[in-house]
């Protein structure tokens, strides 16, 4: 049986402890990250990642769409662009602009997002369940390997948002499912169109995601919130592919 919801004071308790378990479980790789003085990156998409944050710090807003360097004559990057734009408003936000200076900041930008995924989530799921389900599945979140090794310092690849834009999805889905009221399902569909619009901004692998939603929208609700969620989505996104050039 399980135990009665937790109120609110104990639910930001249990939300900072998951916070501080997830963050140190992300730093332990630090003397390894940092060991000759300088933070090392994996050779893989890290580094493009890198080159695009610092270009997008160096001529903010701006993102590296067109790269000169890819391919023989050079080429459009095919990932989203606000994952780079936003880790480099963060790094100019900390007074970063040139590479180093753009590097040193954005390899603590994964630990930290993290851990807050990890504790804003068992807030949400505390208001829900009871005070054991909450404590499993925030430890799980905060040191989960997989999870742990995609949000550890110096892991600078967007992949580790995938989990919680995939959690925020599905945790607006559930509302409209659960209560079939108006205003919650304005509610939920205003957020979740928000959700799979930064999910599809971020990492486009989430149209999966976002494909899911709609269809247990579509099957389990009376349609209301899939509509303005997936409207929003698609006026956006319509507005700015009309905005990038032919060849994109």
């Amino acid at each position: 049986m399980a135990s009665e919801k937790i109120s609110s004071p104990p639910r930001l308790l249990i939300g900072a402890a998951i916070f501080s378990l997830a963050l140190v479980m992300r730093l332990t790789n630090a003397p390894l990250v940092f060991a000759g003085g300088v933070p090392r990156l994996s050779p893989l998409d890290e580094l493009y990642h890198w080159k695009r944050i610092t270009f997008s710090a160096s001529h903010f807003p701006a993102v590296l769409e067109f790269d000169p360097d890819r391919g023989e004559g050079g080429a459009y990057c095919p990932w989203p662009p606000l994952y780079d734009l936003f880790c480099a408003a963060i790094a100019r936000i900390l007074g970063g602009k040139s590479a180093a200076e753009v590097l040193w900041r954005v390899v603590w930008i994964p630990p930290a997002l993290g851990a807050i995924s990890a504790a804003v989530s068992s807030i949400v799921l505390a208001k829900q369940f009871g005070s054991r389900a909450v404590l499993a599945g925030g430890i799980a979140l905060a040191t989960s390997p997989f999870m742990v090794t995609e949000s550890s310092i110096g892991n600078i690849d967007h992949h580790y948002l995938e989990w919680p834009l995939t959690f925020a999805i599905i945790a607006l889905v559930c509302g409209p499912v659960s209560t079939g009221r108006l205003k919650p399902a304005l509610t939920h569909g205003f957020l979740l169109g928000i959700a799979m619009t930064l999910a599809m901004f971020i990492q486009s692998a989430l149209l999966i995601a976002c494909g899911l939603a709609f269809v247990v929208l579509f099957l389990l609700s009376d349609g209301l919130a899939g509509t303005i969620a997936f409207s929003i989505v698609t006026i956006i996104i319509t507005i700015y592919r009309l905005t990038r050039p032919p060849n994109f």
